[in-house]
């Protein structure tokens, strides 16, 4: 697997045009920002794709990242739980849920044991996740490395992604080991 993920990065570094770098580079120095907010229209203050430029392996290269709340992946891994649930009482349906092809009964029972079995996994605590920084070598792009990142913050705003970039190029990022599980209001389900 090393092997693969050293193949995969040689391929990122080689494929990675280090004018695109430094073009970066530049804008945030012109800006006086560390990163740049990516498809502002789907971001919110639970979640935010953003880009920066660090170094991997000694070379700089461009992180495109998708940062999240605690809270949110929370809510993420008990829909996964749920999914799981949906698929046991019905075995017939595809195992990727953008696949199934329901009627408007079918799609009321599906709900239905989606959130009897986010609320169950909720109430019990089954479900808990803690931050953690994901760096993914088998992106389509192979000209940036994807980052996938969940902190314990409320929200995520301009001053938390600044502090994380500048503690992740520092070498500075600490993250929390410990295991969260949250309570979710109703309308968020």
């Amino acid at each position: 697997m090393d092997a693969e993920i050293n193949c995969i990065m040689s391929k990122v570094l080689k494929n990675l045009d280090p004018k695109a770098v430094e073009a970066l580079k530049a804008e945030f120095a012109a800006a006086g920002v560390n990163h740049q907010i990516v498809d502002e229209g789907d971001n919110n203050d639970e979640m935010v794709n953003f880009r920066f430029v660090g170094k991997h392996e000694g070379e700089e290269v461009i992180f495109d990242v998708m940062m999240s709340t605690l809270r949110l992946e929370h809510a993420g891994e008990l829909y996964e739980e749920a999914e799981k649930e949906v698929l046991k009482r019905f075995p017939n349906l595809p195992q990727n849920s953008e696949e199934w092809n329901l009627t408007d009964q079918q799609i009321e029972e599906v709900e239905e044991v989606l959130a009897d079995a986010m609320m169950e996994a909720e109430a019990e605590g089954t479900v808990k996740v803690k931050e953690h920084v994901t760096l993914d070598y088998n992106s389509d792009l192979d000209t940036e490395i994807y980052v996938d990142v969940a902190l314990n913050v409320d929200a995520i705003d301009n001053q938390v992604i600044a502090k994380f970039v500048d503690d992740y190029n520092s070498g500075a990022l600490k993250l929390d080991d410990q295991l969260y599980s949250f309570v979710h209001e109703e309308d968020e389900q």
